[in-house]
């Protein structure tokens, strides 16, 4: 028989002790995950997003429990998020509900039961989010294939180039242990298409295709990060789609492996040009078909 995996709770306060308490009262029905500060919690949830419910105590130093939750949902999107306070701080509530940054808010103490039913919820509102978010993807995915394909009159070989850079990029990041691709396909697709367009142009058709949904905010950031004149602060899924865009240039322009090595050794970053080369290693043939969009 199976044993059921239990749902992912990530518990922030700033006191020890009751987050041990809270450990021992909900690790029947959860698997609880802790931090002791909101500055804390966040650096671990840009190493762990898998959470279906967070949790903050709204009074704490640095950090208040509103804030931090405000800040937790463009990391974790998708996750419900609950609000602590022993104190009948109404206002800050009331700005934390009103911004989307909480879905529930409960007074300490509180009773174990309606904690746990809470939670219950909580992962609930977050399988929903997950369902509406894939859905919505889907729609995304969908629509920049059609971009791609409605500029083939003007722009012939955008299609090809367009498929060899997400295919690279999909494997460039598999190689690089990073896992956004969904970001990496948006990416990927519109540097592509957006290539020489100024930026007016490109920030519209960014907005089109994404909306102001949560989201997509990790396609947002991987974009404005490619697009950024600050080379150093690129993030790692914009550093892979720039190179995954360099070797495509540079397949044009060689037609022997070890012409495009010594030119990419100049312009790709050591760990990039490490995992391009075990890709090239394997004798990897790039597919030349129109780009497909794989939305299941």
């Amino acid at each position: 028989m199976t044993e059921t995996i239990k749902p992912r709770i990530f518990c922030v306060d700033d006191e020890p002790q009751v987050l041990r308490s809270t450990v021992r009262l909900l690790r029947g029905d959860f698997q609880v995950v802790t931090a002791e500060s909101g500055q804390a919690a966040l650096e671990q949830l840009r190493k762990d997003r898998q959470f279906a419910v967070i949790v903050s105590d709204m009074r704490m130093p640095e950090m208040d429990g509103a804030t931090f939750l405000t800040q937790a949902r463009l990391l974790v999107p998708n996750a419900a998020r609950v609000l602590l306070t022993g104190q009948a701080d109404l206002e800050s509530v009331i700005r934390a509900v009103n911004g989307g940054s909480i879905h529930f808010y409960l007074q300490k103490p509180t009773e174990k039961i309606e904690l746990i039913r809470v939670l219950h919820s909580g992962v609930s509102t977050h399988r929903e989010n997950c369902a509406q978010t894939e859905r919505l993807k889907k729609v995304v995915l969908e629509s920049l294939a059609l971009t791609v394909r409605a500029l083939r009159p003007h722009s012939p070989g955008l299609e090809a180039r367009v498929a060899r850079v997400n295919g690279l990029s999909i494997e460039l990041a598999a190689a690089l242990e990073l896992s956004d691709d969904f970001a990496l396909l948006v990416g990927a697709t519109l540097a592509s298409v957006c290539k020489g367009l100024e930026p007016e142009s490109r920030a519209s058709l960014v907005d089109a295709l994404l909306g102001s949904d949560v989201a997509f905010d990790s396609a947002r950031m991987v974009l404005d990060d490619l697009w950024s004149k600050r080379l150093s602060h690129r993030s790692a899924l914009s550093q892979v789609i720039q190179a995954a865009m360099r070797i495509e240039s540079v397949e044009k322009r060689y037609q022997s492996a070890s012409e495009r090595h010594q030119a990419l050794s100049d312009v790709l970053e050591p760990r990039i040009l490490r995992a391009w080369q075990a890709i090239e290693g394997t004798a990897h043939q790039a597919s030349s078909a129109p780009f497909e969009v794989n939305a299941t």
